[in-house]
């Protein structure tokens, strides 16, 4: 990732494994800001190791609903895990410090 271009445990970044406040680092080429590490993204996945996910791009829903998959790594993750490939998983009712949810707009939809 670079130095001070996400955080994580090994991003050398300022934060040392500690949560970074919104916008502290910079945008990327699409003007995203935040996009790795920093905290774990919640998903509306369940968790279902033996199904493949639907092949329209849509959420699993199906499999263990008491489990919701994570994406992205956190503050506390090194620099490979902060890939939008890496995953986790938590129970729903689980309140963990380093995960939490986008928000999300689809821009197809919007005039202009």
């Amino acid at each position: 990732m670079g130095k001070n271009r996400a955080n994580c445990l090994t991003c050398n970044a300022q934060f040392d494994g500690e949560l970074a406040p919104a916008g502290s680092f910079a945008a990327n080429p699409w003007g995203l800001y935040d996009m790795h590490g920093n905290v774990w993204e919640w998903t509306k996945d369940c968790i279902d190791p033996n199904a493949a996910p639907p092949a329209n791009g849509m959420p699993k829903l199906f499999g263990n609903y008491e489990s919701r998959e994570l994406r992205g790594g956190s503050a506390r993750s090194d620099a490979w895990s902060i890939r939008a490939g890496a995953r986790a998983s938590a129970l729903r009712k689980d309140q963990i410090s380093d995960v939490r949810f986008r928000v999300v707009m689809d821009v197809s939809q919007q005039g202009g």
